[in-house]
């Protein structure tokens, strides 16, 4: 009895005890309620509430970036200029986060006054996101000066755009035209092509440029209105719902007209990607309908771009086989693996509750183990 008081005596919490309670109880409860700060933390909201890597929703949704534009205006002499997007950092997270915009612009005023001289630089952003499968839209205010603008953790982002969230029901039919639209549906003009579906806020507009392997580009307006202006042929041209435009190479404009977002979308094919594809395949037939010599072939290479180019994607065709047969063999052989070492697993604990039942029954019986052994075989 007197050991049991003493035991009790020596377990009683003393102050570090009393510390660490109190710092784990107050830790736990920091980490519950971050998921839900974000009407205190607005500054950090971008679509989605919450910081980045303390919302609980954080990994169901699902991003496209699908261009970023950065402009940069010399307040002293009026240049004005682009810059690459990965120039001063090679990180795809900063596009999505309204602090990390601000510090990104900021920090590109800074490199511009350093190394470029311009003390005095404006900075605008264009960025196109889309987010679960919705149409690609702006996340930033293209017209808003990122480094002048006032940012707050406090307050939400004045140069963030809101989500189109009318525009969700959209979601199951651009997933049905874009099928479509890859397996060769006749609908669009365009066989084989992929799509790419633009939302747009009144009095905006979108400036793009096709290059030569886009030369087979059409746009249509799924809501909305519109107008597409072309400054080669110095034209505008007012597009109608589901009515397919075909687009030139070079620089094009898209205004939105009407007083609510307007909806498009663009089917393209890449005419130099396709003429490729057909000419492999032909020359992969040729070599073995025709047991042709690779290394002949490689020689004429030497004089002959195209047919260089073709083994080059051939190789390359062979090493994305050989690196998938390679996954699929380990995939098979983790499960292999996995299924051994549970059913392991699963016999010893299965052995282990046995002993124990049979060690209990002994207990309680006075049978011996060897006995209940025998009588279970």
């Amino acid at each position: 009895m007197v050991f049991i008081i003493h035991m009790f005596t020596e377990l009683q919490a003393g102050f570090y005890h009393k510390f660490f309670s109190i710092f784990t109880i107050c830790v736990m409860v920091w980490q519950a309620f971050m998921p839900y700060s974000h009407f205190i933390t607005k500054g950090y909201n971008n679509w989605t509430g919450g910081l980045y890597g303390y919302s609980w929703d954080m990994m169901i949704h699902n991003w496209n970036t699908q261009h970023v534009k950065i402009k940069y205006v010399n307040k002293d002499t009026g240049e004005e200029g682009y810059l690459d997007p990965q120039a001063f950092v090679n990180l795809n997270r900063w596009p999505s986060h309204p602090d990390m915009i601000k510090q990104h612009a900021m920090c590109i005023a800074d490199q511009l006054a350093i190394d470029y001289e311009m003390p005095n630089t404006e900075i605008y952003m264009d960025i196109w996101h889309s987010m679960n499968h919705r149409f690609q839209q702006r996340m930033v205010d293209p017209a808003v000066d990122l480094v002048a603008v006032d940012w707050s953790p406090f307050r939400p982002a004045s140069f963030m755009l809101p989500l189109l969230n009318d525009l969700e029901g959209w979601r199951t039919q651009l997933n049905e035209i874009a099928m479509q639209a890859k397996h060769g549906s006749t609908d669009w003009f365009i066989h084989h092509a992929d799509a790419t579906f633009i939302a747009d806020f009144p009095g905006m507009f979108l400036e793009n440029f096709l290059n030569e392997d886009l030369s087979k580009t059409n746009i249509t307006l799924l809501a909305g209105s519109a107008i597409l202006y072309d400054p080669q042929a110095k034209k505008n041209i007012t597009l109608e719902v589901n009515k397919p435009t075909r687009v030139g190479i070079g620089t094009h404009i898209v205004y939105v007209t009407s007083d609510a977002p307007a909806c498009y979308m663009y089917l393209y094919s890449n005419t130099t990607e396709t003429m490729l594809n057909s000419q492999l395949s032909q020359l992969e037939f040729q070599i073995e309908d025709q047991q042709l010599d690779e290394s002949v072939l490689e020689k004429e290479a030497e004089n002959n771009e195209t047919l260089k180019t073709l083994l080059e994607l051939k190789r390359e065709k062979e090493l994305q086989k050989k690196l998938k047969k390679e996954k699929s063999d380990v995939e098979t052989s983790f499960w292999k693996s996995s299924h051994q070492k549970a059913l392991e697993t699963y016999t010893l604990l299965h052995k282990c509750f046995k002993m124990g039942y049979f060690a209990a029954v002994s207990l309680v019986t006075g049978e011996s183990m060897e006995y209940l052994l025998d009588q279970q075989k």
